[in-house]
């Protein structure tokens, strides 16, 4: 009887080390691919906020850096190529207290992004993604931009990751 009990130890252990190893809970799916390229994010929205295209473009870069095993490379021959252009930089009253007052103001950012997969055709894509972040409206853009810039780019990278690594 008390074999058995090991026996059975055993086998959830390696059950346990075997399913691990198959599913990684932070990395997406790179496939084939062993390189990826991000171009520099394209600002062509009405309001410009001049260091945005720089923080997105790092925050993929980044995220690419940690959640995958790919190398980034600096031109477009790399298997999987990231493009973006900033399309929308808006604010506007997403919370209304009684008398018609604002109470909460919202960031949005809207980008275009095309991504390619040189190893996996049926992967690639284009389409407009956009999040936003809300701020306290008795507050000016200016005190909280850095905070609201980096939950709404944030939450951006995360989508276009999901989108072409999670299939999401």
């Amino acid at each position: 009887m008390r074999c058995y009990k090991k026996y059975i130890f055993f086998l959830i252990i390696l059950g346990g080390v075997l399913l691990s190893s198959c599913y990684t809970f932070n990395g997406g799916t790179t496939g084939n691919a062993k390189s990826a390229y991000v171009a520099f994010f394209k600002n062509e929205a009405l309001n410009v906020n001049p260091s945005l295209s720089q923080i997105l473009t790092d925050k993929l870069k980044d995220k690419l850096l940690r959640e995958t095993k790919l190398q980034l490379l600096t031109s477009d021959t790399a298997d999987m190529q990231f493009y973006a252009t900033i399309t929308g930089y808006t604010t506007s009253p997403s919370s209304v207290g009684s008398g018609d007052v604002t109470l909460k103001t919202r960031l949005t950012i809207t980008l275009n992004v095309k991504f390619i997969n040189k190893t996996d055709k049926k992967k690639n894509f284009e389409s407009t993604v956009s999040s936003f972040s809300d701020y306290d409206a008795s507050k000016n853009l200016s005190d909280v931009e850095s905070v609201v810039v980096d939950d709404a780019g944030t939450k951006l990278i995360q989508e276009i990751y999901n989108r072409a690594l999670n299939n999401w």
